[in-house]
């Protein structure tokens, strides 16, 4: 991925912190799409990729990109045993947030 339209992304996603998730993701991608003309699929990539990566930053737990699959996540965390995630699982739970009462619209925190 070109470093700089990844960072064009963590900014802009950094400016507009208090946008919803959903929203966030969206208006990132065309901000990509119409500065940098690239596809709507390869625009989505780079928005979720940032949008990822400033989610993590004050997390502990990582994915383990050398064990994950096709077919199974890794997840590492201090202290714990790995969480492995397979394709099913994550469906599974997909599925389940589709079902919950809608909540408060997840959004990005400021990292300092």
């Amino acid at each position: 991925m070109n470093d700089d339209i990844h960072t064009l992304a963590l900014t802009f996603l950094l400016r507009h912190a208090d946008l919803p998730r959903r929203a966030a993701l969206e208006q990132c991608a065309t901000h990509l799409i119409e500065s940098q003309e690239v596809s709507q699929t390869t625009a989505n990539r780079i928005a979720l990729h940032a949008l990822a990566e400033l989610e993590s930053r004050n997390h502990p737990a990582r994915i383990d990109t050398a064990a994950t699959t096709a077919h199974v996540v890794i997840v590492t965390r201090p202290g714990r045993h790995p969480l492995a995630l397979t394709v099913n699982d994550l469906l599974r739970l997909h599925a389940m947030s589709q079902e919950l009462p809608a909540a408060a619209p997840a959004r990005l925190r400021r990292v300092h």
